[in-house]
């Protein structure tokens, strides 16, 4: 198979990504690994979208430790240095039979990121919160953040989950009980990271 290597282009408006390919022919614009380079695409522009789901029920009754929730974790390699990656969370979770504080924060390779600022030394810093009553219903919390890992390697983002005030936190259950029943709704919990051009 013959290859053509071109490094610019003449007749092309300035900053056009137009060119015209005849009918039936295709245009190879990838480079020896089979991916599209970012430099050619513009800021914003998606490179990759990886996604991890919990469907099944988990719950903490640990108080005041961030905990690792199980099966919300992606590996992701960016394509450059320069590459953001979009994280987004939704997670599924009953309120429990008494009032709380659930928190939750993004960690990339251990590290907590994207976190509101500390203000005195006895306040969490998380990603997104929220404060639940005594009522045993099903909500869904959600966040989102940019991150700019500056690395070109294989790196984790893991979803965490922290629990204030007592009780325990049902992630994904149909109830505080989660008993069998035909009137409760199961839910599912994702995480999703986007690659996005820097």
């Amino acid at each position: 198979m013959s290859e053509l290597s071109v490094g610019a282009l003449s007749g092309l408006a300035a900053n056009s990504y137009v060119i015209d390919v005849a009918s039936g022919s295709t245009l190879d614009v990838t480079n020896a690994t089979g991916t599209l380079p970012s430099a050619q695409l513009p800021a914003g522009s998606i490179l990759q979208v990886l996604q991890a789901t919990k469907t099944n029920a988990f719950s903490l009754g640990t108080e005041d430790t961030w905990t690792d929730i199980p099966d919300l974790s992606i590996d992701i390699t960016p394509s450059s240095t320069s590459s953001k990656i979009y994280l987004i969370a939704e997670i599924g979770y009953v309120d429990g039979t008494v009032a709380m504080a659930l928190g939750f924060r993004f960690t990339r390779d251990g590290t907590a990121i994207g976190l509101g600022d500390q203000v005195g030394s006895n306040r969490q810093r998380v990603t997104f919160v929220r404060i639940v009553d005594t009522v045993t219903r099903g909500e869904t919390a959600s966040g989102t953040f940019l991150d700019s890992p500056s690395t070109s390697s294989t790196i984790t983002y893991k979803l965490q989950l922290n629990k204030m005030d007592g009780g325990t936190a049902y992630i994904n259950y149909a109830g505080s009980s989660d008993g069998d029943a035909n009137n409760r709704f199961r839910t599912l919990s994702s995480i999703t990271a986007i690659e996005v051009v820097g």
